[in-house]
């Protein structure tokens, strides 16, 4: 119930950017236009791709990193490619549809490896936040620009919730959750102590706990900083570089002058969107790429739209033509998703 709840909720949202973008646009001359573009960027864009995310499962094998446990490169980057896959069906359900994956394949307690992946999620959105702090205070300088970008809709709403009241309702909801868990907790407690199958049942969630915050506080007992520090800025590196080969396919470079730091600054918004529960970033990314390109840039409507279309179709066709291949090649030639049950 709840999954479907999500699933509704992302195609919602999905739909509703989409009518955003191209609401102003007549799609004809888009497609037109794709059939324009020259397609050779495609090679070393996928190889970029590939290695993006080679490199998240080279930095997520830092976090899980466990003594007698072996953890093999190859299962780590085909539970990430899983993840990515499962995400364009269920927003964030990839997560925990990697974590099920490696966990069963490495032995280790799916609450550990889901605390590694909350672990490094919460890296990402740090860095993430640092680097949409410094396109807001030193590229866009004025709040009308920032109005134009994210929607004066996406502002009003972020202004309401900065309001006291808004404020004081999200502390007081904080605070019901808390003691709903304060509240579970006890009852779970009396349970165990007037039943044999509420000790059990206490057990295995205290494990569970146990498991989850372990893993959530891996980054306290890494040893290797230097190549963690490295891989992740390789990984946003190569996310940058990802939205900046297109543009010479796009005649964004020569028509329109812009560079690889206006490549980067394209990835960062576009970030925001992909991080919205929307599945796999359809319609959230295509906004604010296309806001992006032609609010701060000047790029043409029809350019700005078929570029985000173009470029997002690629990864994910990408994503799902390989994540198989991984897959297989991880299991010995047995396509086999049915750890997918227990994530679903």
């Amino acid at each position: 119930m709840q999954k479907s709840a999500k699933f509704i909720a992302g195609l919602i949202i999905a739909v509703f950017f989409l009518w955003l973008v191209l609401r102003n646009i007549e799609v004809r001359e888009v497609i037109q236009y794709m059939q324009g573009i020259s397609y050779w960027w495609l090679i070393p864009y996928a190889i970029v791709s590939i290695l993006s995310h080679y490199l998240r499962s080279e930095r997520w094998r830092l976090l899980v990193k466990r003594e007698n446990i072996s953890h093999q490169r190859d299962t780590l980057f085909a539970g990430v490619m899983i993840g990515y896959l499962v995400n364009y069906a269920v927003p964030r359900l990839g997560e925990v549809s990697r974590s099920v994956y490696v966990a069963k394949k490495t032995d280790m307690s799916t609450s550990d490896v889901i605390g590694t992946v909350v672990l490094e999620r919460v890296i990402d959105l740090a860095c993430m936040l640092l680097m949409v702090t410094v396109v807001l205070f030193v590229i866009i300088t004025d709040l009308e620009t920032m109005q134009r970008v994210f929607g004066e809709e996406t502002l009003s709403f972020l202004a309401w919730l900065g309001e006291w009241q808004q404020i004081i309702a999200i502390a007081l909801l904080m605070g019901i959750g808390v003691l709903f868990l304060y509240l579970s907790y006890l009852a779970l407690n009396k349970w165990r102590k007037t039943s044999e199958t509420g000790k059990t049942a206490a057990k295995r969630v205290e494990s569970a706990v146990k498991n989850f915050a372990y893993g959530l506080t891996a980054i306290f007992r890494m040893k290797n900083w230097p190549w963690f520090l490295l891989t992740t800025f390789l990984i946003w590196f190569g996310y940058a570089l990802m939205a900046y080969i297109p543009f010479t396919a796009f005649g964004i470079t020569s028509e329109y002058g812009l560079g690889f730091t206006h490549a980067w600054v394209v990835m960062i918004i576009s970030a925001i969107g992909v991080a919205l529960p929307s599945p796999g970033g359809v319609g959230t990314y295509h906004w604010f790429v296309t806001q992006t390109l032609v609010v701060l840039y000047s790029v043409p409507l029809t350019v700005g739209i078929a570029y985000a279309f173009v470029t997002h179709a690629v990864m994910m066709i990408l994503v799902i033509v390989v994540t198989p291949i991984i897959v297989l090649l991880n299991t010995g030639g047995k396509l086999n998703f049915s750890f997918l049950n227990r994530s679903l």
